[in-house]
């Protein structure tokens, strides 16, 4: 179904050459997961496949690079690098073409939790800083108010979000006081979600209003395994009507998703993913192992 020697050697390639322009230290590669899709023919599998995204951790379980693939000449077009004190991520560094575009940089409470993000942009060379976040959170541990400030100290926008007892956020509201927005450009937000007997979200009815004045309403039908996977998420129009359909599989053994599959409003594949997961136990990366 793979070709296993091309892939990684794609993966070893990249990977040294990367580091080598860059001239980032020698990571430690101890697990790879590689995602992949199958080529599609009027909605059907083929048996061809190509790269669509890898993920490399180290020793200690951390993912430190990230690596996305374009299609149809299957090269790398962008990846990013994350840097870690212990187990928190600290800086990430994002690059398209071998090119470094952005760095984002976070800091963190006492207990952990995320209190301030610094997003600086790379343009010919020059970096500075593009937006500076500070997070306040509820006794859920979720980011209840959001201060944006640009890099003269002003603020641009600001982000109150509200959640329920089960930790859904059921409303936001963004104030934007200057040209400034949130990444996904969401400026008010409504959910009215419903809870199956086992307290899991069932359905999602929301409103979305984004800066370019447009108001979506959409619906979300979630289904569930006898494991509490979530395998399948429906997305409804106004109207009743699907938009869109994601099936998730998950390995009998390991409990590990290994597929995904996207439908459109026809219950049409349009996308089938599929997961295979390498263990590298040895500083030769020539030699590597299929974790099923």
């Amino acid at each position: 179904m793979h070709n296993y020697r091309i892939t990684f050697l794609l993966l070893f390639v990249l990977f040294y050459s990367v580091a080598l322009s860059q001239q980032r230290t020698r990571q430690n590669i101890q697990r790879v997961t590689v995602t992949s899709f199958y080529v599609l023919k009027d909605g059907d599998k083929t048996d061809a496949t190509k790269m669509y995204y890898q993920e490399l951790y180290d020793s200690l379980g951390r993912l430190h690079t990230e690596v996305n693939w374009n299609y149809p000449d299957n090269k790398p077009h962008g990846y990013i690098w994350h840097t870690f004190n212990g187990k928190q991520i600290v800086k990430s560094e994002y690059f398209e073409y071998e090119k470094l575009i952005k760095i984002k940089e976070l800091y963190y409470s006492n207990d952990s939790l995320v209190e301030k993000e610094v997003i600086k942009k790379v343009e010919q060379g020059d970096t500075s800083i593009y937006l500076q976040l500070a997070y306040k959170y509820n006794n859920q541990r979720k980011p209840v108010q959001i201060e944006a400030k640009s890099a003269n100290g002003k603020t641009v926008y600001s982000t109150k979000s509200v959640y329920d007892e089960k930790g859904t956020e059921i409303s936001r509201a963004v104030k934007i006081k200057a040209n400034y927005f949130p990444s996904d450009s969401i400026v008010k937000m409504t959910c009215k979600p419903s809870y199956d007997s086992l307290g899991r979200i069932s359905k999602c009815l929301t409103t979305i209003s984004k800066t370019n004045k447009t108001t979506t309403v959409r619906a979300y039908n979630y289904q569930y395994d006898k494991r509490n996977n979530l395998i399948d998420i429906t997305t409804l129009d106004s109207k009743g009507q699907q938009i869109s359909r994601e099936h998730r599989m998950f390995q009998e053994s390991r409990n590990r998703l290994s597929m995904i599959k996207y439908f459109d409003s026809k219950d049409k594949l349009t996308l089938w993913l599929v997961k295979r997961y390498e263990i590298y136990r040895f500083k030769n990366r020539l030699k590597f192992e299929i974790d099923y």
